[in-house]
């Protein structure tokens, strides 16, 4: 996803440091569930462009409905390794089924958690590839660590 000035003159934002990737995540954070293919969100330049008083309808969402949901649920994790200096973790499970990408949320310091969580993944195609792929992460700072 790129973002462009509209008109000649201006500039574009994602050349100023640290722009683009801040972007790039929060475009991802509010669209990411919704745009998932074959859903589209499509925009009437002329109309957002345009300096008329009128600014309605200037975006649509063509959704398209699923043929069909996954259901998955993350339950618990055991005797994980600690990743922290402090002999602990700060875990959390991040899954991927098709396009749809979901994340649980993070304990903090343990190496037992307990998320019972779920997550109904909708399936849009039984033509594309639908597989289901789990990251087991420790919460840091700056990167995460993979435990698994």
């Amino acid at each position: 996803m790129t973002v462009k000035p509209l008109f000649s003159h201006g500039l574009d934002v994602t050349e100023l440091p640290g722009i683009s990737g801040w972007l790039d995540r929060m475009l991802d954070v509010a669209f990411g569930q919704t745009l998932v293919e074959p859903n589209m969100l499509v925009i009437d330049m002329e109309k957002f462009a345009s300096e008329s008083e009128s600014t309605d309808n200037w975006f649509t969402v063509d959704e398209k409905p699923p043929i069909a949901h996954a259901k998955v649920e993350i339950m618990e994790g055991a005797d994980m390794k600690p990743s922290d200096p402090n002999g602990l973790s700060d875990p959390y499970v991040k899954g991927q089924l098709g396009p749809y990408r979901f994340q649980t949320k993070i304990h903090k310091k343990t190496l037992n958690p307990k998320w019972l969580e779920q997550f109904k993944i909708p399936i849009t195609s039984w033509e594309s590839s639908n597989l289901l792929s789990l990251q087991v992460r420790d919460k840091d700072h700056i990167f995460d660590d993979p435990l698994g």
